[in-house]
């Protein structure tokens, strides 16, 4: 009785860790995705402030007066630079993100393989265990000697 209900314990014990294991990377994967797209448009609102910096500057140089304009021309480039600064980080990002999204799909494919494979190991397992009972059902008791019941 008592092994019983440990084996019992044990079984749902093991069932409960390995649901919990299943089930925790995939919640990484999506924490880490949501992480990374907010990064993305994070970087992409940087990118377009800069982008607007830029045209404002643009519009001041070209207002400016010629003895200005070299300061403006200045301060052009820096914030075009800072802008393709911005770009290319969320270019980076964006590229992140859907590396990290192509990951989180070969996983999730292995893992519905993975189950599938226990799935039709289990139900192999089952009827395997079918054909053992069956099997042991069949077989004379120990005591009695096959050549003595089959007919000659």
């Amino acid at each position: 009785m008592w092994t019983h209900l440990r084996d019992l314990w044990r079984a749902t014990r093991d069932a409960y860790r390995a649901a919990r294991d299943a089930r925790e990377p995939e919640d990484e994967l999506a924490d880490a995705l949501l992480a990374l797209e907010r990064r993305a448009r994070r970087a992409r609102r940087h990118a377009a402030r800069w982008r607007a910096a830029t045209a404002a500057a643009a519009r001041a140089a070209a207002a400016a007066p010629p003895t200005e304009r070299p300061t403006w021309e200045a301060t052009l480039g820096e914030y075009r630079r800072r802008w393709l600064a911005a770009e290319a980080e969320a270019e980076a990002w964006a590229a992140a993100h859907a590396r990290l999204e192509a990951e989180r799909a070969l996983w999730l494919q292995r893992l519905r393989q993975a189950r599938r494979a226990s799935n039709h190991a289990s139900v192999n397992d089952r009827s395997c265990s079918d054909a053992s009972a069956s099997a042991a059902e069949a077989r004379p008791p120990s005591g009695e000697n096959n050549r003595d019941r089959s007919p000659r």
